[in-house]
């Protein structure tokens, strides 16, 4: 069987547009960023597989409503399935920083499991994501990294505010 190609999918600020709040809890708040439908389903053909990792620490803290989040969740998988784009994961950390948990990026305990369980081409694999946690999440996987952010990062191995050069990057880097 052949090894996957995996792309860690931040979500706020990465796949959707972030609040002025920073609390996307309704389905009134949720907006893609520009092209990432398009772009996803080009990485899809490609046959790259996808794993959405969010830090949420707004539901630790009581600031996201929990019901709320969950139909934004929910809103966000029907409305990219619609488009044929399909997450093999969601893992998301509700946890406070203060709390210490193993999985709040840029640790690995989210995905540790799934990277256990599958035979990931970590060559061909990517983290995605507008943080600096993103990009540590990357590096502690030891894989490639993303930052969407029009501002450079030289941590990252790549960054942009497109999605358009996101897919380009990674289909020019792909072999």
């Amino acid at each position: 069987m052949d090894k996957i190609k995996v792309i860690f999918l931040d979500r706020d600020g990465t796949i959707i547009e972030e609040t002025e709040s920073g609390v996307i809890d309704s389905i009134a708040d949720l907006r893609f960023l520009p092209k990432v439908v398009e772009s996803l389903q080009k990485l899809k053909f490609d046959g790259y597989h996808f794993v959405m990792v969010t830090n949420q620490p707004g539901l630790g803290k009581g600031r996201v409503n929990p019901e709320g989040f969950e139909e934004v969740q929910k809103q966000l998988i029907k409305l990219f399935a619609m488009d044929k784009v399909f997450f093999d994961e969601i893992f998301v950390c509700p946890h406070l920083e203060e709390e210490q948990c193993n999985c709040k990026k840029p640790k690995i305990g989210m995905v540790k499991e799934y990277i256990e369980k599958n035979d990931i081409a970590l060559d061909r694999s990517f983290v995605i994501g507008d943080r600096s946690t993103d990009v540590g999440l990357a590096k502690n996987l030891g894989i490639k990294s993303i930052r969407m952010s029009a501002a450079n990062d030289p941590d990252a191995d790549f960054t942009t505010n497109s999605w358009k050069e996101v897919a380009d990057f990674i289909l020019d880097y792909s072999f």
